[in-house]
């Protein structure tokens, strides 16, 4: 009991003497990405920041503190042949164990709370920190090169001097893709407290500005054209069941058809039907560019011509609106939802395409919570089997087991997120990987 209690406390103070060292190098990092982001009102952010980023971030430093203090405690035993005087003495290594599985298990207790509540709230909260000190930034923009975005638009400049921005360039982005670029000598940001919401104004002084149009060109077989947006509306599917009346439903609606005659329809809701399937006519939205929205189908239309692309050189100044929807309605993002709405979510609908990720995400944080428990157990015999080398080895002989935990986390992350495997597998695999070796370890080393 003396020596567990023993190589416990030694556990505790590695483990805290690891976490504070590794905790202050990411605050450090935070430190400069806040004054780097945003300059002239840096320690207004960095007081709010920086207490969101801790909580943020603990549960990461948790993972590499705890495998480093069991790796760096039982490898200094091993080094100063502790180990093997225990052995000597009669002790079996599950009694030396004992300490680090007490570990695991506090710090699952630990690990727990933090991903389910403290980490998706302190996301969510910094996010909001930042976006009221980019306007606030906006407001008062800073000195020297700068790059703001704001929803789809991006504002950079190269300097600030005397109330204007110095060569600044305002582009928009449609689904990650440029459709307007604009570039002037001077310009003027203005920041306006309108109800019920912000409004933000660039104004360019003479501004070169390139831009794709707003409008297609639709090309009919019987010859028409018309300048317009086109929007495909989703395939739909008609379903004549074997017993009763033919009816629509989409195609996301439907999961699987088996073939044959007659064939087995499987909808995403449960049903099941046996029938016949029809893909209907797939249906074309036309909104032109003067008069009224129809609809027509997509066989009548021959071909659709991209927006062209146009330039021009303003000769007065331009204004231009930033659009601040996205700022005032910063919803939580699932990631960062309670359990209880993931819950909710996930028994509101049976499509795969909805349930798979919010499930990946609720078992990450239960698979997340098991992590630093096993890296404990991994590390542990990894550091008994540093015995012929310094203290310091031990620091070394971390890292493995915390790469293969990090690499096989973020390839099965991000299968799970693109559906490619299940996401019990995806957020479980890495926990398994980890157990199947603390396995193998811990059984060499009692053999030896």
């Amino acid at each position: 009991m003396i020596l567990q209690r023993y190589i416990l406390k030694e556990l505790f103070g590695s483990f805290a003497f690891a976490f504070s060292t590794v905790l202050s190098v990411c605050l450090v990092g935070t430190m400069f990405q806040v004054f780097r982001t945003f300059p002239g009102v840096g320690f207004e952010v960095l007081s709010k920041a920086l207490p969101l980023a801790t909580g943020s971030m603990a549960t990461w430093v948790m993972l590499v503190a705890s495998c480093t203090s069991s790796t760096l405690v039982y490898a200094r035993l091993a080094a100063d042949n502790e180990i093997t005087a225990m052995r000597t003495c009669g002790i079996h290594l599950w009694s030396i164990a004992t300490p680090a599985v007490l570990l695991g298990v506090l710090l699952i207790g630990a690990a727990y709370p933090l991903n389910e509540f403290v980490v998706p709230w302190t996301r969510h909260n910094r996010r909001l920190v930042f976006r009221d000190s980019l306007v606030f930034a906006l407001r008062k923009p800073p000195a020297g090169s700068q790059d703001f975005r704001v929803g789809g638009m991006r504002i950079v400049y190269t300097d600030f001097k005397n109330g204007q921005m110095v060569e600044p360039t305002i582009s928009e982005f449609k689904d990650n893709a440029l459709v307007m670029s604009c570039f002037a000598p001077a310009g003027q940001i203005l920041v306006l407290d309108k109800q019920p919401q912000i409004a933000i104004k660039v104004i360019l002084t003479k501004p070169r500005v390139w831009q794709i149009g707003k409008y297609q060109t639709i090309f009919f077989v019987d010859g028409r054209k018309i300048e317009g947006k086109a929007t495909e509306k989703e395939q739909e599917i008609e379903i004549e069941p074997r017993s009763g009346k033919p009816f629509t439903v989409k195609e996301s609606d439907v999961d699987r058809i088996e073939k044959g005659t007659p064939q087995t329809i499987y909808l995403r809701d449960g049903r099941k039907f046996v029938g016949k399937s029809t893909e209907k006519d797939v249906e074309v939205e036309i909104n032109p560019r003067t008069g009224k929205t129809f609809t027509v189908k997509k066989s009548e239309i021959d071909q659709i011509q991209p927006p062209s692309e146009e330039s021009f050189s303003a000769e007065n100044d331009l204004t231009i609106e930033v659009p601040t929807e996205n700022l005032e309605k910063l919803n939580r993002q699932p990631v960062d939802m309670p359990a209880s709405a993931i819950w909710e979510r996930i028994m509101a609908t049976k499509d795969p395409k909805f349930r798979n990720p919010l499930l990946l995400i609720i078992h990450t944080r239960y698979a997340s919570s098991l992590a630093p428990a096993l890296l404990v157990l991994v590390a542990m015999p990894v550091g008994i089997m540093v015995s012929r080398g310094s203290r310091l080895a031990g620091l070394g002989a971390a890292l493995p087991p915390l790469l293969i935990y990090f690499i096989t986390y973020f390839i099965f992350q991000g299968l799970g997120g693109r559906n490619r495997i299940s996401p019990y597998l995806a957020a479980y695999l890495p926990d398994m990987i980890l157990a199947g070796l603390a396995v193998i370890l811990l059984t060499v080393s009692v053999r030896k």
